[in-house]
Protein backbone atom coordinates (compact mmCIF):
# COMPACT_ATOMS: atom_id res chain seq x y z
CA UNK A 1 0.00 0.00 0.00
CA UNK A 2 2.77 2.46 0.94
CA UNK A 3 4.68 2.11 -2.36
CA UNK A 4 1.43 2.65 -4.23
CA UNK A 5 0.73 5.79 -2.23
CA UNK A 6 4.18 7.24 -2.95
CA UNK A 7 3.79 6.40 -6.63
CA UNK A 8 0.46 8.20 -6.78
CA UNK A 9 1.80 11.23 -4.93
CA UNK A 10 4.66 11.46 -7.43
CA UNK A 11 2.19 11.19 -10.31
CA UNK A 12 0.03 14.00 -8.91
CA UNK A 13 2.81 16.37 -7.88
CA UNK A 14 2.74 18.19 -11.22
CA UNK A 15 -1.02 18.81 -10.83
CA UNK A 16 -0.49 20.18 -7.34
CA UNK A 17 2.47 22.34 -8.36
CA UNK A 18 0.61 23.72 -11.36
CA UNK A 19 -2.42 24.47 -9.21
CA UNK A 20 -0.38 26.31 -6.60
CA UNK A 21 1.44 28.34 -9.26
CA UNK A 22 -1.92 29.23 -10.79
CA UNK A 23 -3.22 30.35 -7.38
CA UNK A 24 -0.13 32.52 -6.94
CA UNK A 25 -0.73 34.07 -10.37
CA UNK A 26 -4.34 34.83 -9.40
CA UNK A 27 -3.12 36.38 -6.14
CA UNK A 28 -0.79 38.65 -8.08
CA UNK A 29 -3.59 39.63 -10.45
CA UNK A 30 -5.96 40.32 -7.55
CA UNK A 31 -3.45 42.72 -6.04
CA UNK A 32 -2.80 44.42 -9.36
CA UNK A 33 -4.57 47.75 -9.89
CA UNK A 34 -5.45 46.62 -13.43
CA UNK A 35 -7.21 43.37 -12.50
CA UNK A 36 -8.09 43.74 -8.82
CA UNK A 37 -11.67 44.96 -9.39
CA UNK A 38 -12.42 41.80 -11.40
CA UNK A 39 -12.02 39.65 -8.28
CA UNK A 40 -14.97 41.09 -6.33
CA UNK A 41 -17.05 38.04 -7.28
CA UNK A 42 -14.25 35.46 -6.99
CA UNK A 43 -15.87 33.44 -4.22
CA UNK A 44 -19.20 33.40 -6.04
CA UNK A 45 -18.23 32.18 -9.51
CA UNK A 46 -14.53 31.66 -10.43
CA UNK A 47 -13.67 29.74 -7.25
CA UNK A 48 -16.31 26.97 -7.72
CA UNK A 49 -15.27 26.56 -11.36
CA UNK A 50 -11.60 26.27 -10.41
CA UNK A 51 -12.34 23.81 -7.63
CA UNK A 52 -14.41 21.68 -10.01
CA UNK A 53 -11.58 21.71 -12.56
CA UNK A 54 -9.13 20.73 -9.83
CA UNK A 55 -11.29 17.83 -8.63
CA UNK A 56 -11.98 16.56 -12.15
CA UNK A 57 -8.41 17.08 -13.29
CA UNK A 58 -6.99 15.10 -10.37
CA UNK A 59 -9.26 12.09 -10.87
CA UNK A 60 -9.75 11.97 -14.64
CA UNK A 61 -6.47 10.34 -15.59
CA UNK A 62 -5.56 8.40 -12.48
CA UNK A 63 -6.83 5.08 -13.90
CA UNK A 64 -7.95 5.86 -17.47
CA UNK A 65 -4.53 7.22 -18.42
CA UNK A 66 -2.80 4.13 -17.05
CA UNK A 67 -5.28 1.86 -18.82
CA UNK A 68 -4.60 3.62 -22.12
CA UNK A 69 -0.80 3.48 -21.72
CA UNK A 70 -0.99 -0.17 -20.53
CA UNK A 71 0.79 0.60 -17.26
CA UNK A 72 -2.36 -0.55 -15.46
CA UNK A 73 -1.49 -4.09 -16.59
CA UNK A 74 1.71 -3.89 -14.55
CA UNK A 75 -0.23 -2.91 -11.43
CA UNK A 76 -2.93 -5.53 -11.92
CA UNK A 77 -0.51 -8.44 -12.19
CA UNK A 78 1.17 -7.54 -8.93
CA UNK A 79 0.05 -9.45 -5.83
CA UNK A 80 -2.20 -6.57 -4.80
CA UNK A 81 -6.01 -6.62 -4.98
CA UNK A 82 -7.42 -4.23 -7.62
CA UNK A 83 -9.42 -2.51 -4.90
CA UNK A 84 -6.20 -1.58 -3.10
CA UNK A 85 -5.00 0.22 -6.23
CA UNK A 86 -8.17 2.33 -6.32
CA UNK A 87 -8.02 3.17 -2.62
CA UNK A 88 -4.34 4.18 -2.87
CA UNK A 89 -5.15 6.50 -5.76
CA UNK A 90 -8.13 7.87 -3.81
CA UNK A 91 -6.04 8.66 -0.72
CA UNK A 92 -3.33 10.36 -2.75
CA UNK A 93 -5.92 12.37 -4.68
CA UNK A 94 -7.62 13.38 -1.42
CA UNK A 95 -4.38 14.89 -0.10
CA UNK A 96 -3.77 16.72 -3.38
CA UNK A 97 -7.35 18.00 -3.45
CA UNK A 98 -7.09 19.30 0.12
CA UNK A 99 -3.95 21.27 -0.78
CA UNK A 100 -5.49 22.80 -3.90
CA UNK A 101 -8.78 23.59 -2.16
CA UNK A 102 -6.95 25.37 0.67
CA UNK A 103 -5.02 27.47 -1.85
CA UNK A 104 -8.02 28.38 -4.01
CA UNK A 105 -10.38 29.11 -1.09
CA UNK A 106 -7.66 31.03 0.73
CA UNK A 107 -7.28 33.29 -2.28
CA UNK A 108 -10.67 34.78 -1.47
CA UNK A 109 -9.47 35.78 1.99
CA UNK A 110 -5.88 36.92 1.31
CA UNK A 111 -6.59 39.33 -1.53
CA UNK A 112 -7.09 43.02 -0.70
CA UNK A 113 -10.19 43.88 1.31
CA UNK A 114 -13.44 44.11 -0.61
CA UNK A 115 -16.43 46.36 0.16
CA UNK A 116 -18.41 45.03 3.12
CA UNK A 117 -21.49 44.56 0.98
CA UNK A 118 -19.75 42.30 -1.59
CA UNK A 119 -19.90 38.51 -1.50
CA UNK A 120 -16.30 38.35 -0.31
CA UNK A 121 -17.12 40.87 2.41
CA UNK A 122 -19.97 38.69 3.73
CA UNK A 123 -17.79 35.59 3.74
CA UNK A 124 -14.97 37.40 5.52
CA UNK A 125 -17.20 39.02 8.11
CA UNK A 126 -19.60 36.15 8.80
CA UNK A 127 -17.87 32.90 7.81
CA UNK A 128 -14.08 32.84 7.70
CA UNK A 129 -11.58 30.66 5.83
CA UNK A 130 -11.71 27.58 8.06
CA UNK A 131 -15.51 27.32 8.08
CA UNK A 132 -15.75 27.75 4.29
CA UNK A 133 -12.95 25.27 3.55
CA UNK A 134 -14.48 22.71 5.95
CA UNK A 135 -17.86 23.14 4.26
CA UNK A 136 -16.58 22.89 0.69
CA UNK A 137 -14.08 20.05 0.98
CA UNK A 138 -16.62 17.16 1.29
CA UNK A 139 -18.58 18.53 -1.69
CA UNK A 140 -15.60 18.61 -4.03
CA UNK A 141 -14.29 15.39 -2.50
CA UNK A 142 -17.49 13.81 -3.79
CA UNK A 143 -16.87 15.34 -7.26
CA UNK A 144 -13.36 13.90 -7.21
CA UNK A 145 -14.63 10.44 -6.17
CA UNK A 146 -17.19 10.47 -9.00
CA UNK A 147 -14.44 11.37 -11.48
CA UNK A 148 -12.28 8.55 -10.17
CA UNK A 149 -15.20 6.14 -10.62
CA UNK A 150 -15.57 7.13 -14.28
CA UNK A 151 -11.80 6.90 -14.67
CA UNK A 152 -12.05 3.25 -13.62
CA UNK A 153 -14.80 2.65 -16.19
CA UNK A 154 -13.31 4.13 -19.38
CA UNK A 155 -10.04 3.92 -21.30
CA UNK A 156 -9.37 7.58 -22.11
CA UNK A 157 -8.90 10.65 -19.95
CA UNK A 158 -10.84 12.64 -22.53
CA UNK A 159 -13.83 10.35 -22.09
CA UNK A 160 -13.80 10.94 -18.34
CA UNK A 161 -13.73 14.68 -18.95
CA UNK A 162 -16.65 14.35 -21.41
CA UNK A 163 -18.77 12.40 -18.94
CA UNK A 164 -18.02 14.83 -16.11
CA UNK A 165 -18.79 17.78 -18.38
CA UNK A 166 -22.17 16.24 -19.18
CA UNK A 167 -22.72 15.57 -15.48
CA UNK A 168 -21.80 19.17 -14.58
CA UNK A 169 -24.12 20.62 -17.22
CA UNK A 170 -26.91 18.31 -16.12
CA UNK A 171 -26.35 19.21 -12.46
CA UNK A 172 -26.46 22.95 -13.18
CA UNK A 173 -29.66 22.52 -15.21
CA UNK A 174 -31.16 20.47 -12.40
CA UNK A 175 -30.29 23.16 -9.85
CA UNK A 176 -32.09 25.81 -11.89
CA UNK A 177 -35.08 23.52 -12.23
CA UNK A 178 -35.12 22.74 -8.52
CA UNK A 179 -35.79 26.42 -7.85
CA UNK A 180 -39.04 25.72 -9.70
CA UNK A 181 -39.65 22.13 -8.61
CA UNK A 182 -38.98 22.82 -4.94
CA UNK A 183 -39.47 26.58 -4.48
CA UNK A 184 -39.45 26.44 -0.67
CA UNK A 185 -36.83 23.78 0.00
CA UNK A 186 -33.40 24.31 1.51
CA UNK A 187 -31.57 22.43 -1.24
CA UNK A 188 -29.38 25.51 -1.88
CA UNK A 189 -27.52 24.67 1.33
CA UNK A 190 -26.24 21.53 -0.43
CA UNK A 191 -24.74 23.32 -3.43
CA UNK A 192 -20.95 23.52 -3.82
CA UNK A 193 -21.21 27.11 -5.04
CA UNK A 194 -22.78 30.38 -3.92
CA UNK A 195 -26.20 31.05 -5.43
CA UNK A 196 -28.17 34.29 -5.40
CA UNK A 197 -29.85 33.40 -2.09
CA UNK A 198 -26.61 33.27 -0.09
CA UNK A 199 -27.37 29.75 1.12
CA UNK A 200 -23.67 28.84 1.27
CA UNK A 201 -23.15 31.56 3.87
CA UNK A 202 -26.01 30.17 5.94
CA UNK A 203 -24.62 26.65 5.63
CA UNK A 204 -21.13 27.69 6.69
CA UNK A 205 -22.48 29.66 9.67
CA UNK A 206 -24.65 26.77 10.87
CA UNK A 207 -22.70 23.91 12.54
CA UNK A 208 -25.62 21.53 12.08
CA UNK A 209 -25.87 22.18 8.33
CA UNK A 210 -22.10 22.17 7.88
CA UNK A 211 -21.58 18.89 9.73
CA UNK A 212 -24.72 17.29 8.31
CA UNK A 213 -23.98 18.04 4.66
CA UNK A 214 -20.31 17.23 5.20
CA UNK A 215 -21.15 13.81 6.62
CA UNK A 216 -23.48 12.99 3.72
CA UNK A 217 -21.05 14.11 1.01
CA UNK A 218 -18.15 12.32 2.71
CA UNK A 219 -20.15 9.10 2.92
CA UNK A 220 -21.08 9.47 -0.76
CA UNK A 221 -17.42 9.97 -1.70
CA UNK A 222 -16.40 6.80 0.15
CA UNK A 223 -19.28 4.74 -1.28
CA UNK A 224 -18.56 5.94 -4.83
CA UNK A 225 -14.90 5.01 -4.40
CA UNK A 226 -15.89 1.60 -3.04
CA UNK A 227 -17.98 1.09 -6.18
CA UNK A 228 -14.99 2.01 -8.35
CA UNK A 229 -12.81 -0.40 -6.38
CA UNK A 230 -15.34 -3.19 -6.96
CA UNK A 231 -15.58 -2.46 -10.71
CA UNK A 232 -11.86 -2.43 -11.40
CA UNK A 233 -11.08 -5.98 -12.52
CA UNK A 234 -7.84 -7.69 -13.31
CA UNK A 235 -8.74 -7.80 -17.00
CA UNK A 236 -7.79 -4.44 -18.51
CA UNK A 237 -10.48 -4.90 -21.16
CA UNK A 238 -13.33 -4.61 -18.67
CA UNK A 239 -14.25 -0.99 -19.24
CA UNK A 240 -17.17 1.06 -20.50
CA UNK A 241 -17.48 1.05 -24.28
CA UNK A 242 -18.30 4.06 -26.44
CA UNK A 243 -21.97 3.16 -26.86
CA UNK A 244 -22.47 2.73 -23.14
CA UNK A 245 -20.55 5.95 -22.52
CA UNK A 246 -22.82 7.89 -24.87
CA UNK A 247 -25.89 6.34 -23.26
CA UNK A 248 -24.64 7.34 -19.82
CA UNK A 249 -23.94 10.91 -20.95
CA UNK A 250 -27.37 11.25 -22.57
CA UNK A 251 -29.01 9.77 -19.47
CA UNK A 252 -27.30 12.25 -17.14
CA UNK A 253 -28.29 15.25 -19.26
CA UNK A 254 -31.75 13.86 -20.04
CA UNK A 255 -32.61 13.44 -16.38
CA UNK A 256 -32.11 17.17 -15.81
CA UNK A 257 -34.02 18.16 -18.95
CA UNK A 258 -36.96 15.87 -18.10
CA UNK A 259 -37.35 17.57 -14.73
CA UNK A 260 -38.56 20.70 -16.54
CA UNK A 261 -41.89 19.03 -17.28
CA UNK A 262 -42.58 17.68 -13.81
CA UNK A 263 -43.48 20.74 -11.78
CA UNK A 264 -46.52 21.93 -13.74
CA UNK A 265 -48.55 18.89 -12.66
CA UNK A 266 -47.81 19.04 -8.96
CA UNK A 267 -50.68 21.36 -8.03
CA UNK A 268 -54.32 21.83 -9.11
CA UNK A 269 -54.35 24.04 -12.21
CA UNK A 270 -56.64 27.08 -12.44
CA UNK A 271 -57.19 28.90 -15.76
CA UNK A 272 -57.86 32.66 -15.90
CA UNK A 273 -61.45 33.82 -15.48
CA UNK A 274 -60.83 36.84 -17.70
CA UNK A 275 -58.15 38.15 -20.04
CA UNK A 276 -57.56 41.69 -21.26
CA UNK A 277 -55.14 42.13 -24.17
CA UNK A 278 -53.01 45.26 -24.34
CA UNK A 279 -52.28 46.99 -27.59
CA UNK A 280 -48.67 48.06 -27.07
CA UNK A 281 -45.47 46.91 -25.37
CA UNK A 282 -44.57 50.04 -23.40
CA UNK A 283 -43.25 49.68 -19.87
CA UNK A 284 -46.08 48.93 -17.48
CA UNK A 285 -46.76 48.30 -13.84
CA UNK A 286 -50.09 47.76 -12.17
CA UNK A 287 -52.03 47.85 -8.93
CA UNK A 288 -55.43 46.38 -8.14
CA UNK A 289 -58.36 47.12 -5.90
CA UNK A 290 -61.73 45.39 -5.86
CA UNK A 291 -62.30 44.20 -9.42
CA UNK A 292 -60.36 47.04 -11.05
CA UNK A 293 -56.77 47.30 -12.23
CA UNK A 294 -54.79 50.49 -12.51
CA UNK A 295 -52.18 50.32 -15.29
CA UNK A 296 -49.34 52.74 -14.63
CA UNK A 297 -47.75 54.04 -17.78
CA UNK A 298 -45.42 56.93 -18.38
CA UNK A 299 -47.51 60.07 -17.93
CA UNK A 300 -50.86 58.27 -17.72
CA UNK A 301 -52.95 55.84 -15.69
CA UNK A 302 -55.44 53.50 -17.32
CA UNK A 303 -58.28 51.91 -15.37
CA UNK A 304 -59.50 48.46 -16.49
CA UNK A 305 -62.77 47.07 -15.10
CA UNK A 306 -63.06 43.27 -14.56
CA UNK A 307 -66.49 43.30 -12.89
CA UNK A 308 -67.88 41.39 -15.89
CA UNK A 309 -65.27 38.67 -16.55
CA UNK A 310 -66.48 38.06 -20.09
CA UNK A 311 -66.02 41.73 -20.98
CA UNK A 312 -63.09 43.44 -19.22
CA UNK A 313 -62.75 46.96 -20.58
CA UNK A 314 -61.06 50.31 -20.08
CA UNK A 315 -63.26 52.71 -18.16
CA UNK A 316 -60.92 55.71 -18.08
CA UNK A 317 -57.49 56.95 -19.14
CA UNK A 318 -56.19 59.69 -16.85
CA UNK A 319 -53.25 61.78 -18.11
CA UNK A 320 -50.44 62.38 -15.59
CA UNK A 321 -48.17 64.91 -17.33
CA UNK A 322 -44.79 65.60 -15.76
CA UNK A 323 -45.26 62.71 -13.30
CA UNK A 324 -42.93 59.82 -12.49
CA UNK A 325 -44.86 57.41 -10.25
CA UNK A 326 -42.86 55.37 -7.71
CA UNK A 327 -45.58 53.26 -6.05
CA UNK A 328 -49.35 53.11 -5.74
CA UNK A 329 -52.33 51.36 -4.17
CA UNK A 330 -56.05 51.17 -4.87
CA UNK A 331 -59.16 51.21 -2.70
CA UNK A 332 -62.83 51.47 -3.73
CA UNK A 333 -61.83 52.11 -7.34
CA UNK A 334 -59.59 55.10 -6.47
CA UNK A 335 -55.84 54.99 -7.02
CA UNK A 336 -53.39 56.59 -4.59
CA UNK A 337 -49.86 57.15 -5.88
CA UNK A 338 -46.65 58.76 -4.76
CA UNK A 339 -44.00 60.04 -7.11
CA UNK A 340 -42.05 62.95 -8.43
CA UNK A 341 -43.44 65.79 -10.48
CA UNK A 342 -41.35 68.01 -12.69
CA UNK A 343 -41.11 71.51 -11.29
CA UNK A 344 -38.77 74.47 -11.04
CA UNK A 345 -36.33 75.05 -9.48
CA UNK A 346 -36.40 71.39 -8.24
CA UNK A 347 -38.79 68.49 -8.69
CA UNK A 348 -41.52 67.99 -6.11
CA UNK A 349 -42.49 64.89 -4.12
CA UNK A 350 -46.26 64.56 -4.27
CA UNK A 351 -49.16 62.26 -3.54
CA UNK A 352 -51.80 61.88 -6.24
CA UNK A 353 -55.43 60.85 -5.71
CA UNK A 354 -56.65 59.54 -9.04
CA UNK A 355 -60.37 58.95 -9.52
CA UNK A 356 -61.33 57.70 -13.00
CA UNK A 357 -64.34 60.04 -13.00
CA UNK A 358 -62.83 63.19 -11.46
CA UNK A 359 -59.81 65.47 -11.85
CA UNK A 360 -56.51 64.38 -10.29
CA UNK A 361 -55.92 65.79 -6.81
CA UNK A 362 -52.39 66.38 -5.53
CA UNK A 363 -50.86 66.67 -2.07
CA UNK A 364 -47.36 68.22 -2.04
CA UNK A 365 -44.75 66.63 0.22
CA UNK A 366 -41.91 69.04 -0.44
CA UNK A 367 -38.95 69.24 -2.83
CA UNK A 368 -37.06 66.13 -3.80
CA UNK A 369 -34.06 65.60 -1.56
CA UNK A 370 -31.12 63.22 -1.58
CA UNK A 371 -31.67 59.92 0.23
CA UNK A 372 -35.38 60.54 0.70
CA UNK A 373 -37.97 57.76 0.53
CA UNK A 374 -41.78 57.85 0.47
CA UNK A 375 -43.66 54.61 1.11
CA UNK A 376 -46.59 53.26 -0.84
CA UNK A 377 -49.75 55.12 0.28
CA UNK A 378 -52.11 52.99 2.39
CA UNK A 379 -55.80 53.97 2.81
CA UNK A 380 -56.96 53.47 6.40
CA UNK A 381 -60.65 54.20 6.83
CA UNK A 382 -61.32 57.61 5.32
CA UNK A 383 -57.69 58.72 5.72
CA UNK A 384 -54.46 58.10 3.85
CA UNK A 385 -51.25 56.92 5.57
CA UNK A 386 -47.79 57.49 4.10
CA UNK A 387 -44.36 56.83 5.61
CA UNK A 388 -41.30 58.94 4.86
CA UNK A 389 -37.60 58.49 5.56
CA UNK A 390 -35.77 61.81 5.45
CA UNK A 391 -32.50 62.91 7.06
CA UNK A 392 -32.36 59.53 8.89
CA UNK A 393 -35.74 60.20 10.54
CA UNK A 394 -38.75 57.98 9.77
CA UNK A 395 -42.17 59.58 10.13
CA UNK A 396 -45.73 58.36 9.64
CA UNK A 397 -47.96 60.98 7.98
CA UNK A 398 -51.77 60.96 7.97
CA UNK A 399 -53.65 62.90 5.29
CA UNK A 400 -57.31 63.72 4.70
CA UNK A 401 -58.05 62.97 1.01
CA UNK A 402 -61.04 65.33 1.10
CA UNK A 403 -59.31 68.46 2.37
CA UNK A 404 -55.89 67.40 1.00
CA UNK A 405 -54.38 68.42 4.34
CA UNK A 406 -52.07 66.59 6.70
CA UNK A 407 -53.90 65.85 9.94
CA UNK A 408 -51.13 64.08 11.87
CA UNK A 409 -47.39 63.49 11.79
CA UNK A 410 -46.05 60.71 14.03
CA UNK A 411 -42.28 60.09 14.49
CA UNK A 412 -41.43 56.39 14.13
CA UNK A 413 -37.66 55.91 14.26
CA UNK A 414 -34.40 57.76 14.27
CA UNK A 415 -31.85 55.76 12.33
CA UNK A 416 -28.33 55.21 13.56
CA UNK A 417 -25.59 57.55 12.28
CA UNK A 418 -24.24 56.72 8.84
CA UNK A 419 -21.23 54.40 8.89
CA UNK A 420 -18.18 55.99 7.30
CA UNK A 421 -17.06 54.25 4.13
CA UNK A 422 -20.29 52.25 3.73
CA UNK A 423 -22.71 53.34 1.00
CA UNK A 424 -26.00 52.31 2.62
CA UNK A 425 -28.19 53.62 -0.16
CA UNK A 426 -31.64 54.97 0.63
CA UNK A 427 -33.30 54.08 3.95
CA UNK A 428 -36.36 51.87 3.46
CA UNK A 429 -39.87 52.26 4.85
CA UNK A 430 -42.80 49.96 4.09
CA UNK A 431 -46.42 49.88 5.35
CA UNK A 432 -48.87 46.98 5.56
CA UNK A 433 -52.44 47.13 6.90
CA UNK A 434 -53.99 44.08 8.53
CA UNK A 435 -57.35 44.70 10.14
CA UNK A 436 -56.97 47.38 12.78
CA UNK A 437 -53.19 47.27 12.92
CA UNK A 438 -50.62 48.86 10.63
CA UNK A 439 -47.16 47.26 10.44
CA UNK A 440 -44.24 49.47 9.45
CA UNK A 441 -40.73 48.28 8.59
CA UNK A 442 -37.84 50.71 8.76
CA UNK A 443 -34.09 50.17 8.98
CA UNK A 444 -34.36 50.11 12.77
CA UNK A 445 -37.61 48.38 13.75
CA UNK A 446 -40.75 46.51 12.88
CA UNK A 447 -43.35 48.83 14.40
CA UNK A 448 -46.97 47.94 15.18
CA UNK A 449 -49.44 50.82 15.07
CA UNK A 450 -52.99 50.58 16.43
CA UNK A 451 -55.36 52.25 13.94
CA UNK A 452 -58.71 51.44 15.58
CA UNK A 453 -59.27 55.17 15.33
CA UNK A 454 -57.52 56.16 12.06
CA UNK A 455 -57.34 59.80 13.16
CA UNK A 456 -55.50 58.84 16.37
CA UNK A 457 -52.98 56.09 15.60
CA UNK A 458 -50.71 54.96 18.42
CA UNK A 459 -47.57 52.86 18.50
CA UNK A 460 -48.11 49.69 20.54
CA UNK A 461 -44.86 47.77 19.99
CA UNK A 462 -41.45 47.90 18.35
CA UNK A 463 -39.39 44.87 17.36
CA UNK A 464 -35.74 45.86 16.74
CA UNK A 465 -34.29 44.83 13.40
CA UNK A 466 -30.97 42.98 13.60
CA UNK A 467 -29.51 42.64 10.09
CA UNK A 468 -27.50 39.55 9.16
CA UNK A 469 -24.58 41.81 8.25
CA UNK A 470 -23.86 45.34 9.41
CA UNK A 471 -23.79 46.71 5.87
CA UNK A 472 -27.40 45.53 5.31
CA UNK A 473 -28.88 48.00 7.76
CA UNK A 474 -30.96 49.83 5.14
CA UNK A 475 -31.96 46.92 2.89
CA UNK A 476 -35.72 47.11 2.02
CA UNK A 477 -37.94 44.68 3.94
CA UNK A 478 -41.22 43.90 2.21
CA UNK A 479 -44.23 42.59 4.16
CA UNK A 480 -47.24 40.36 3.46
CA UNK A 481 -49.68 38.50 5.69
CA UNK A 482 -51.57 35.25 5.60
CA UNK A 483 -54.18 34.42 8.24
CA UNK A 484 -52.44 34.83 11.61
CA UNK A 485 -48.89 35.22 10.30
CA UNK A 486 -46.87 38.17 9.07
CA UNK A 487 -44.11 37.52 6.53
CA UNK A 488 -41.03 39.65 5.96
CA UNK A 489 -38.30 39.23 3.36
CA UNK A 490 -34.89 39.14 5.06
CA UNK A 491 -31.73 39.80 3.08
CA UNK A 492 -28.73 38.42 2.76
CA UNK A 493 -28.67 35.46 2.83
CA UNK A 494 -32.24 35.54 1.59
CA UNK A 495 -34.97 34.24 3.85
CA UNK A 496 -38.68 34.64 4.49
CA UNK A 497 -39.28 35.37 8.17
CA UNK A 498 -42.66 34.44 9.69
CA UNK A 499 -44.11 36.27 12.70
CA UNK A 500 -46.95 34.97 14.84
CA UNK A 501 -49.85 37.44 15.01
CA UNK A 502 -51.92 35.65 17.65
CA UNK A 503 -51.57 38.94 19.50
CA UNK A 504 -51.66 41.36 16.53
CA UNK A 505 -50.24 44.19 18.61
CA UNK A 506 -47.04 42.24 19.39
CA UNK A 507 -45.66 40.17 16.47
CA UNK A 508 -43.47 37.30 17.65
CA UNK A 509 -40.72 35.99 15.39
CA UNK A 510 -41.57 32.35 14.73
CA UNK A 511 -39.38 30.85 11.99
CA UNK A 512 -37.40 31.57 8.82
CA UNK A 513 -37.78 29.75 5.51
CA UNK A 514 -35.52 29.50 2.46
CA UNK A 515 -36.39 32.11 -0.15
CA UNK A 516 -35.37 32.29 -3.82
CA UNK A 517 -37.49 35.19 -5.02
CA UNK A 518 -35.58 38.38 -4.24
CA UNK A 519 -37.14 41.22 -2.25
CA UNK A 520 -40.82 40.91 -3.12
CA UNK A 521 -43.62 38.99 -1.41
CA UNK A 522 -47.35 39.40 -2.20
CA UNK A 523 -50.42 38.19 -0.33
CA UNK A 524 -54.19 38.43 -0.32
CA UNK A 525 -54.54 37.84 3.42
CA UNK A 526 -55.41 34.16 3.07
CA UNK A 527 -52.69 33.09 0.64
CA UNK A 528 -49.38 34.25 -0.81
CA UNK A 529 -48.61 34.56 -4.52
CA UNK A 530 -45.54 34.71 -6.75
CA UNK A 531 -44.84 34.44 -10.51
CA UNK A 532 -43.94 30.80 -11.21
CA UNK A 533 -43.14 29.00 -14.45
CA UNK A 534 -45.89 29.95 -16.96
CA UNK A 535 -48.23 31.47 -14.41
CA UNK A 536 -48.65 32.20 -10.70
CA UNK A 537 -48.12 29.92 -7.71
CA UNK A 538 -50.55 30.23 -4.82
CA UNK A 539 -48.89 29.07 -1.60
CA UNK A 540 -48.98 29.48 2.14
CA UNK A 541 -48.31 27.89 5.51
CA UNK A 542 -49.30 24.23 5.79
CA UNK A 543 -48.43 22.17 8.88
CA UNK A 544 -45.80 24.68 9.90
CA UNK A 545 -44.13 24.78 6.47
CA UNK A 546 -44.55 26.78 3.29
CA UNK A 547 -46.21 24.77 0.55
CA UNK A 548 -47.90 25.26 -2.81
CA UNK A 549 -51.68 25.13 -3.17
CA UNK A 550 -52.73 25.99 -6.73
CA UNK A 551 -51.10 26.77 -10.04
CA UNK A 552 -52.78 29.74 -11.79
CA UNK A 553 -51.83 29.69 -15.43
CA UNK A 554 -52.92 30.96 -18.80
CA UNK A 555 -49.87 29.65 -20.62
CA UNK A 556 -47.66 32.77 -20.50
CA UNK A 557 -44.98 33.79 -18.04
CA UNK A 558 -45.96 36.53 -15.59
CA UNK A 559 -43.83 39.63 -15.14
CA UNK A 560 -45.76 41.23 -12.26
CA UNK A 561 -48.92 40.65 -10.29
CA UNK A 562 -51.47 42.62 -8.26
CA UNK A 563 -54.14 41.42 -5.86
CA UNK A 564 -57.68 42.78 -5.64
CA UNK A 565 -60.64 41.62 -3.54
CA UNK A 566 -61.88 39.06 -6.10
CA UNK A 567 -58.93 38.30 -8.35
CA UNK A 568 -55.19 38.00 -8.48
CA UNK A 569 -54.10 39.74 -11.66
CA UNK A 570 -51.03 38.73 -13.65
CA UNK A 571 -49.35 40.94 -16.24
CA UNK A 572 -47.67 38.72 -18.83
CA UNK A 573 -44.17 39.34 -20.13
CA UNK A 574 -43.63 40.86 -23.55
CA UNK A 575 -42.26 38.52 -26.21
CA UNK A 576 -41.67 38.70 -29.95
CA UNK A 577 -44.89 36.87 -30.77
CA UNK A 578 -47.56 38.65 -28.78
CA UNK A 579 -48.37 41.79 -26.81
CA UNK A 580 -48.72 41.63 -23.02
CA UNK A 581 -52.08 40.95 -21.43
CA UNK A 582 -53.71 41.00 -18.02
CA UNK A 583 -55.01 37.67 -16.72
CA UNK A 584 -57.49 37.57 -13.82
CA UNK A 585 -57.53 34.43 -11.63
CA UNK A 586 -60.18 33.84 -8.95
CA UNK A 587 -59.05 34.15 -5.34
CA UNK A 588 -61.60 31.70 -3.96
CA UNK A 589 -60.52 28.05 -3.66
CA UNK A 590 -61.37 25.62 -6.44
CA UNK A 591 -62.21 21.91 -6.03
CA UNK A 592 -59.18 19.66 -5.85
CA UNK A 593 -58.77 17.53 -8.94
Amino acid sequence: MRPLLWKEMRDLRLWVAAGLLFACALEWMARSPHFGSSFNGYLQFPMPVLLTLAAVGLGAGQIARERHSRTLDYLLVRPVPPSTIVWAKFLAGTVALAILLAALVGLGFTTPARPAYSTAGFFRADVGFQALAFLLFPRYWCVYALTLLFSAMVDRTAKVAAVMTAAAIGAVMLVFQLWQLAPFSAFSSWLPFEDSTGALVNAAKSPSISWGTGAVFSAMAILITALGAALLKRSPERYLGNIALIALTVGVAGTAVASVHVAANRFPTVPPSATFKLEDDSDLSMVAGGDRVGLLREHEIRFVDFSVPSNPHVIATVPMPLWSIDSASMSNGILFANGRKKALPVDELELAIVNPSAPVQEIPLGPVGRGEIVSRPVPVGALLYVGTARDRHCVLHVFDPVSLKEVLSMPLDELRPAVKGVDEGEPPISLLLRGEYLYVTTAANLTSVDVHDPARPRIVSRLPFRPKADSLYVIPRQLAWQDSRLFEVAFWPLGLVAYDLTDPSHPVRQSEFPWHEGFGVSGSGHALYRPWQQGILEYGMQAGQLGGRRYLTGGDSIGSLAIGSKYVFGLTNVNEYRHPKIEAFPLQPVPQR
